[in-house]
């Protein structure tokens, strides 16, 4: 019997690839700061709402070296969104029945935003680059995307 007649009956094992942490700087003895908050990176945030889960990725890359890093990673459960109010418009429901109205998805996905810049330790307004995959070419309207993210982030209950 040989190595090659036991490999078939073995799956072949996933490759799981990890990303590195941002670099630190050290400010003298215990005080290190990541280099995102020093040097010169381009952060964006990704906002996904699915069936089960909502999750946003801050990702930066150095424009020193072009290495892209995960800055944070936040995700909450999608059933754990808010119930509907008296007067808004159910427009779907999870996998698990919970409803969905425009503002409670605009509430979650806003809280899960601001939560993961406050764990990366960033400002929203200043550090977060802005960018609409389906506009990118459209520079031009970089404003008005930038306009319906802060509209987001300041929506308060009537």
């Amino acid at each position: 019997m040989c190595a090659s007649f036991f490999s078939r009956f073995t799956k072949p094992k996933p490759h799981i690839v990890e990303s590195p942490p941002p670099p630190q700087i050290a400010h003298g003895p215990g005080m290190q700061v990541p280099e995102y908050k020093n040097k010169p990176y381009f952060i964006v945030a990704s906002v996904e709402m699915g069936n089960t889960t909502t999750k946003c990725i801050l990702t930066g890359v150095s424009l020193e070296t072009g290495m892209s890093y995960v800055i944070n990673k936040t995700v909450k459960m999608s059933r754990d969104i808010r119930l509907p109010k008296p007067g808004e418009t159910v427009f779907g429901a999870t996998l698990d029945g919970t409803e969905l109205t425009r503002e409670s998805v605009t509430e979650l996905v806003r809280d899960t935003l601001l939560e993961s810049h406050e764990n990366a330790h960033l400002d929203v307004i200043k550090d977060l680059d802005l960018s609409s995959a389906a506009q990118v070419s459209l520079l031009r309207w970089s404003h008005r995307i930038r306009s319906g993210i802060l509209l987001l982030l300041w929506q308060t209950d009537a």
